[in-house]
């Protein structure tokens, strides 16, 4: 796809984030926003006779413990080059952006026994199922809505992918 110029959209709300213990290897996470650098700067070399590239979305969905990091990401202009960011809007938060509402970031246990073959990225299915989160930050949903808004004027990213108006008009399912 990238190679004939196409467009590749991620969501990479299903990694876990930065800080996050990984017992494989006894250590931490990096946090998707740095596998999300990583890809972009790979996607870059990708060319068509030399001159242009495929297009990457990324996406990290409004509740995921990173979402700042990820807004910010494109402060620095030598990060995620040539590619868009979206937040990954749900209709659950903008209703808590309409009523002033604190915001909870967060992600499943990574240390729940069925985290590794249940976890597939959608955070309402698996607090409906009434598996465990764990909570990183609170945050006022309008004040996270305006720090995006504010970055977006500065430097074009985030924009907005409503994904729950994606999921009700999309034929895919």
């Amino acid at each position: 796809v990238s190679s004939k110029g196409g467009g590749i959209g991620i969501n990479w709300s299903v990694l876990r984030p930065k800080g996050s213990y990984i017992s494989s290897n006894d250590g931490k996470s990096s946090g998707g926003v740095s596998f999300m650098d990583r890809h972009a700067y790979a996607q870059k070399t990708i060319t068509q006779g030399g001159s242009r590239r495929g297009a990457l979305l990324y996406a990290l969905n409004v509740w995921h413990p990173d979402i700042i990091d990820f807004i910010e990401a494109k402060k620095n202009k030598d990060k995620m080059q040539n590619v868009n960011i979206s937040l990954g809007i749900t209709d659950k938060f903008m209703e808590a952006v309409k009523k002033d509402k604190i915001w909870t970031l967060e992600f499943p246990d990574i240390d729940f026994d069925k985290y590794d073959k249940e976890w597939d990225g959608d955070l309402e299915k698996w607090k409906n199922r009434g598996y465990p989160t764990k909570v990183y930050k609170k945050i006022k949903a309008r004040k996270l809505l305006k720090k995006a808004s504010k970055l977006a004027h500065k430097t074009g990213d985030p924009g907005m992918l409503y994904l729950g108006n994606i999921n009700k008009t999309s034929n895919v399912n």
